[in-house]
Order: C-alpha cells, then structure tokens, then sequence
C-alpha cells in the first residue's frame, strides 16, 4: 500500500571526482516503491539537515540507481530514500562520504 513505508535503499556508495560525485544504490524490493531520492549535507551534519539533489528517481524493486551530483569542492555526505507514489519515505540509508575536487 503507498501509505505504508517501503524498505530503505541497499549498498548505498559514493565515489568523490572533480566537480561531482557518483551515487549508487541499490531500490529495496519492496512492492510498493515508487521512487529513489538522494539527498546531500556537509560533511559534519546530519539527514536533518540535508537537502533532496536528485529529485524522485523513478525505481523498480531491486533495481540498481546512479546519480550524478554536481557540487562544489569539499567533502560531503548523502544518503538515500526510498518513497511511495504519495512520498512516503522510508528509512534513510547512509550517510556516505566522499571528497569532490
């Protein structure tokens, strides 16, 4: 049901590069998921405190996601949510770190 939270995301990564960074994970299975969010903070803060990048990422169950995020050099952190077709979120997986240069 879309007003039931679906599982969080799995193996969630990053990998730090020159001007972005790669996010990947892994949509749960669940059969009610809809989407994949990821959202990024600084390196010190916390879920609170960060912001939705990629917007809703479009995700069968168990399907593998990449995003992109281009950012400003320094280090930071993200993590991933898994939604329903009415935004219900799950847990967040994370966070992950990496260094953009």
């Amino acid at each position: 049901a879309a007003s039931l939270a679906p599982s969080r995301p799995t193996d969630l990564a990053a990998v730090g590069g020159v001007g972005s960074a790669s996010i990947t994970c892994t949509a749960p299975t669940s059969s009610n998921l809809a989407a994949i969010r990821i959202f990024r903070a600084s390196i010190l803060d916390r879920f609170v405190d960060a912001t939705d990048v990629s917007g809703p990422i479009s995700a069968a169950p168990g399907a593998p996601i990449s995003f992109v995020d281009t950012v400003l050099t320094g280090g930071w952190r993200w993590w991933a949510r898994a939604e329903t077709s009415i935004a219900v979120g799950s847990q967040p997986a994370g966070p992950v770190e990496a260094t953009v240069i």
